[in-house]
């Protein structure tokens, strides 16, 4: 009680005055590599902030406030770091409009998977300030979101080492609550007339036509490099991907026009990992299993050591629903109504295997029964149904998505209110949303 009250008294005269104590801005970078091993720190190595405490109390105020303000104003494509919006509904968005579209087979579905260069650190404070104007922000929020910003001090540990410290005025750092926020409103006017969705930094974009040179989808890159230009980012050429998606047998898909950005061109790729799920380009899921069980056989062995230390089996459990479980299941929506038996059973497997070393004397149906777990199947079955039903909200950002049946004079009073799609061929109906409906869940 009377250590709160110091605080709360800091952090107010902060908001009043627009000042912020410099121990605020001194952040701890700690290196956490995006992949193993990391080759080169500039590509492979993302830079987490680590900062006092308080200061991160006084940016969760601010990012209320920032919320309130911004949320009617926010990109309806905008999916990252807001409330009721996640990866799985941008990628549900996203894969909607494809497999809708692969039901005539002369579409060419072209999508961009975009990228910038560092975008955190490239945030230009000067851009940033004239977003806030625009969007006529309290100016209380306004100055102590640029102070926050300016002059920070930074230093690097790594292990016992411990760099130099240097002052950094340019960019926001990653692992605050006000580095998201900043990028969401830089990227806020980036809009596209096109199909698209962004995840904060995130942008995938997508054209159909029955066109092979079709150039809607080289217009929207090219406002990308534009913008970009004016606002102080950089697109990198090399991680930016385009994915071509026909399934035609009359059109010679190699002399489709690649796509090119700032005079370079983008390399066409058959499989692309978007926000942890790996779509392809015949909108199967057979990479995409392949890479969660490739992810989780490596964990298994942590099972597996906890069973032979005797752990409790309670307690392994939970390991295996923290580690293992989570990856399984991770954007499930999305992937499991196009999952063939096989597959299923291929990703049950895994859950039989990590039973087994917990309860090797028990059979697979008893040792569910006494770990109180349902079959993967089971559960990514009731995930999806729960998030179908969600959408149905009419103030759900995916509730434009549902097919809405006709209302006649000889409608009965409790019909489905949605339009059980009639596809030609099996792509669409495994689908999220017609796999759905056709369940009517």
């Amino acid at each position: 009680m009377y250590c709160i009250a110091p605080i709360c008294a800091i952090i107010n005269s902060s908001f009043r005055q627009g000042i912020i104590p410099d121990q605020w801005k001194i952040s701890k970078i700690t290196p956490l590599p995006k992949c193993f091993p990391a080759n080169t720190v500039e590509n492979d190595i993302r830079p987490i902030a680590i900062t006092n405490s308080i200061a991160k109390i006084a940016e969760s105020l601010v990012g209320r406030f920032f919320n309130e303000h911004f949320a009617p104003l926010l990109d309806t494509n905008q999916f990252g770091c807001t409330l009721r919006r996640s990866t799985t509904h941008a990628l549900i968005k996203l894969t909607d409009e494809w497999f809708k579209a692969s039901e005539r087979s002369n579409n060419f579905i072209r999508i961009l998977f975009l990228d910038f260069s560092k975008a955190f650190d490239f945030i230009n404070h000067n851009v940033l300030l004239q977003k806030f104007l625009d969007y006529k922000f309290p100016p209380h929020i306004t100055i102590w979101s640029l102070v926050f910003l300016q002059d920070r001090k930074q230093f690097v540990s790594v292990g016992s080492k411990t760099s130099t410290i240097l002052k950094s005025n340019a960019g926001t750092p990653q692992g605050t609550i006000a580095g998201p926020n900043d990028f969401k409103l830089l990227i806020n006017d980036l809009l596209f007339d096109i199909n698209n969705a962004k995840y904060v930094d995130d942008i995938t974009m997508s054209s159909i036509s029955t066109d092979p040179n079709d150039c809607s989808l080289q217009s929207a890159t090219n406002h990308a490099c534009s913008w970009s230009v004016k606002n102080g980012m950089c697109i990198n050429e090399k991680k930016t991907k385009e994915m071509l998606i026909h399934f035609g047998t009359k059109a010679d898909i190699n002399s489709v026009p690649s796509i090119t950005a700032n005079g370079k061109i983008i390399e066409r790729v058959n499989n692309f990992k978007l926000l942890g799920v790996v779509i392809s380009s015949d909108l199967s899921w057979h990479a995409h299993v392949s890479y969660i069980l490739q992810k989780v056989s490596k964990r298994i062995f942590c099972i597996n050591n906890l069973a032979r230390a005797g752990i409790y089996e309670s307690d392994i459990i939970q390991v295996y629903i923290s580690i293992i479980r989570s990856v399984l299941e991770y954007a499930c929506p999305v992937w499991h109504p196009g999952l063939s038996k096989t597959q299923s059973n291929e990703i049950e497997r895994v859950q039989k295997r990590c039973l087994r070393l917990i309860y090797p004397k028990l059979t697979y149906t008893d040792a569910l029964l006494i770990s109180g777990l349902d079959t993967l199947h089971a559960r990514r079955e009731n995930i999806t149904r729960d998030l179908f039903r969600e959408i149905k909200d009419e103030n759900h950002i995916l509730h434009s998505l549902l097919p809405k049946r006709e209302i006649t004079s000889m409608a009965v009073r409790n019909s489905y209110p949605y339009k059980i799609p009639i596809t030609k061929v099996s792509r669409y109906g495994r689908g999220f949303i017609p796999y759905c409906i056709a369940k009517r869940f």
